[in-house]
This record gives C-alpha cells, sequence and structure tokens, in this order.
C-alpha cells in the first residue's frame, strides 16, 4: 500500500507499507521529502531472534543508522559516521531490555 502526502503535513512525503496474510505490517518504507528514507521490519511471525530491524538512510542512499530489537528486549544501535568526522567508522551501542546502555563498540577508521 502506497500513500502520499500531497499537503506536506506529514514527517513523509511518501509511505509504502507491505502487510502479511492477516493484515499486519512486515515492512514499512517512508520517504521523507529531503529525500531520506527509514526502513522498518517487522518479525510478525516471529521467525527470528529480533522484533524489529530500523534502518535509516541518507538521501543519497548511504546507511546511516540501524536499531536492531532483539525477542528479549535488548537493542543494538549501529551508527555509521558517514562524512568522518569522527575517529571510527561505526559505533555499536547496546541496552538490556530495561534502556540501560551497557557498552559501546567502536570500529575506528583505521581498520580500511
Amino acid at each position: 500500500l502506497a500513500q502520499y502526502d500531497p499537503q506536506n503535513s506529514r514527517s513523509w512525503a511518501l509511505r509504502e507499507t507491505l502487510t502479511d496474510a492477516q493484515g499486519r505490517t512486515v515492512t514499512e518504507l517512508l520517504t521523507a521529502d529531503d529525500g531520506t528514507r527509514e526502513l522498518h521490519l517487522y518479525d510478525v511471525p516471529e521467525n527470528n531472534p529480533w522484533s524489529s530491524i530500523d534502518r535509516y538512510f541518507a538521501a543519497d542512499g548511504q546507511l546511516a543508522m540501524e536499531i536492531i530489537v532483539q525477542d528479549d528486549g535488548f537493542r543494538v544501535e549501529r551508527v555509521w559516521d558517514l562524512n568522518d568526522t569522527e575517529n571510527w567508522m561505526q559505533v555499536d551501542s547496546v541496552f538490556d531490555a530495561t534502556g540501560t546502555l551497557i557498552g559501546h563498540t567502536y570500529l575506528p577508521d583505521s581498520v580500511i
């Protein structure tokens, strides 16, 4: 199902939704006016170790951030330094089921 926002009253210009046979949202793709996109994946059949994955793309199509929520409530937020302004190219932040930050992992620029 594709929905457009011709009045520019929403945070997205185009919303595309894919549902399963029971009408549950499996995939949602939002395209903003500035060309950035959000892809939301939901494990409605519950056959994966994750319940949702959210991916955020820059206007040029590069993956900028990914959030994976595990079935146990733990969450990993992965961010890429697209503009090369940090001394790392990727950082993963891990949160427990209560939302408490429990650690960071950095992939330094010097790896490549």
